[in-house]
């Protein structure tokens, strides 16, 4: 019996060990709202549409959408990993929209039609410089 309980901790002990944990590394970016106004906070995802018939074809989507009330936070998690490994060289791109005007979907659609649909408020394309020099936080104030 004592077996069976051995061999899922030791397994738990291998993979944790193998994660690479850095405490210097950030998870998450920090988004405040301190407008008088709700927002919706979206990151946008990009695709390639047609990789071998057009690969310069790319579509887009707004994703991991929330509502954000005066003096909300939220923490926005862009990876599975630490922000400093998976960033690479390919920014972050966060948006602030009004919830007067938000087009929720869930389909990749022309990259041009994100700024139509939507009421964007301010949009962030951010490096991982930028999150560096910003404390990996972002506060909206609304201007």
């Amino acid at each position: 019996m004592k077996t069976y309980i051995l061999i899922p901790l030791l397994g738990l002990l291998l993979m944790a060990a193998d994660c690479d944990f850095d405490p210097d590394h950030h998870f998450n970016i920090i988004i405040e709202n301190k407008s008088e106004n709700p927002i919706i906070v979206a990151e946008l995802f990009k695709l390639k549409a047609e990789p071998i018939k057009n690969p310069d074809l790319i579509k887009c989507v707004l994703g991991d959408a929330i509502r954000l009330e005066l003096n909300d936070i939220h923490e926005h998690r862009p990876f599975n990993n630490s922000i400093e490994k998976s960033i690479g060289n390919r920014p972050i791109e966060i948006y602030i929209i009004g919830i007067d005007k938000y087009h929720e979907s869930n389909v990749y659609d022309d990259c041009s039609l994100i700024e139509s649909k939507n009421n964007v408020l301010k949009r962030y394309i951010l490096t991982l410089q930028d999150l560096e020099d910003i404390n990996f936080k972002i506060v909206y104030s609304g201007e």
